[in-house]
């Protein structure tokens, strides 16, 4: 599947450019792994290779699309100036993140909540500081799971430490992006005259700032929670708690840092990713039956919280499969 999926989604990118249907360029080949999950499970259901590259199409024009209307919030609230996030695990959810944060923002009482990073800063002091915040989250998370006193210190102190260390090592790696954005942007402009072209580089940029960070730290025990008191849900998470930043990014980027509005859309986003996990965890078992993979014993079948979070590509995945 790989060759056929990666020279289809390509070629989809420079038809788009080309007829100015995306400003968006993507060089984040790495998550080219998204479409190219749904276009597998399509070929393993059906057979068909056509069908199977077709979703990966359908699914990266939309993203594309998604990638150039949410770039302003990327570039003004991440500070990614002329990069967007074409990744289907994370800006997939603006289509919700937005109509949830303009319906917050019309609910009485609700609208006036602003839990931002300066707010709780202020009201807090010191133990607003992220790397405080960090070290709080870190030490509580691991006291509920009933790691040792000293388990629990070392924990507190490594994820105190990310909460400093990673926005600047974001920062860092954007030193060497921007160069490589302004070399991209001024090759294209010589090929597209006058025309803006943003560059597409993985979600993985927008997880340094504090504010994702935070609400994907919080989003650990809450994701647990909900994973014990959702009615039919079969999805215990696990490795994939460490990727909630990324999947938390359009929770928090439509309200521009409002934290109290993020955990709210958060739940939301949580909650359809474990059903969706669910959903789609006899294909995935499949497919990892298929690759040998060794399915864990006591485990009847397996899935991913990343496979959830591709809530729209599993609405083009039934349609196409209905079609073959």
């Amino acid at each position: 599947m790989v060759p056929f999926v990666f020279i289809a989604i390509i070629i989809t990118n420079i038809v788009m450019i080309m007829f100015n249907l995306t400003k968006t360029m993507d060089v984040d080949i790495w998550n080219y792994w998204q479409p190219l999950f749904i276009a597998s499970a399509l070929y393993l259901t059906t057979g068909k290779m056509v069908i199977a590259v077709a979703s990966a199409v359908i699914n990266m024009a939309i993203i594309f699309k998604l990638a150039d209307w949410t770039q302003k919030d990327v570039e003004e609230v991440l500070g990614l100036e002329g990069i967007s996030l074409p990744a289907l695990q994370t800006t997939g959810w603006a289509v919700l993140g937005y109509p949830m944060n303009w319906l917050l923002d019309h609910i009485p009482g609700i609208n006036k909540i602003n839990w931002n990073t300066e707010n709780v800063q202020k009201r807090l002091g010191i133990f607003g500081e992220p790397m405080m915040m960090g070290l709080i989250i870190g030490m509580a998370l691991s006291a509920v799971a009933g790691m040792p006193i000293a388990d629990i210190l070392t924990t507190g102190v490594t994820i105190a430490a990310s909460l400093v260390l990673i926005p600047r090592m974001v920062s860092l790696l954007m030193d060497g992006l921007i160069v490589i954005s302004e070399a991209a942007q001024e090759f294209m402009s010589k090929r597209f005259e006058g025309r803006e072209i943003y560059i597409g580089l993985d979600a993985a940029l927008g997880i340094g700032h504090p504010f994702v960070l935070s609400l994907g730290l919080i989003m650990i025990p809450i994701t647990l929670v909900l994973a014990f008191i959702l009615p039919g849900n079969k999805v215990m998470p696990l490795a994939d708690l460490t990727a909630l930043p990324f999947y938390m990014i359009f929770a928090i980027l439509p309200s521009k840092g409002n934290l109290f509005r993020g955990i709210i859309t958060g739940v939301v986003i949580a909650t359809i990713t474990l059903y969706i996990s669910g959903i789609a965890a006899p294909i995935m078992t499949s497919i990892a039956a298929d690759i040998g993979y060794q399915i864990p014993g006591g485990a009847t079948e397996i899935t991913s919280l990343a496979v959830g979070t591709q809530w729209y590509s599993w609405i083009v995945y039934y349609v196409l499969s209905l079609v073959a």
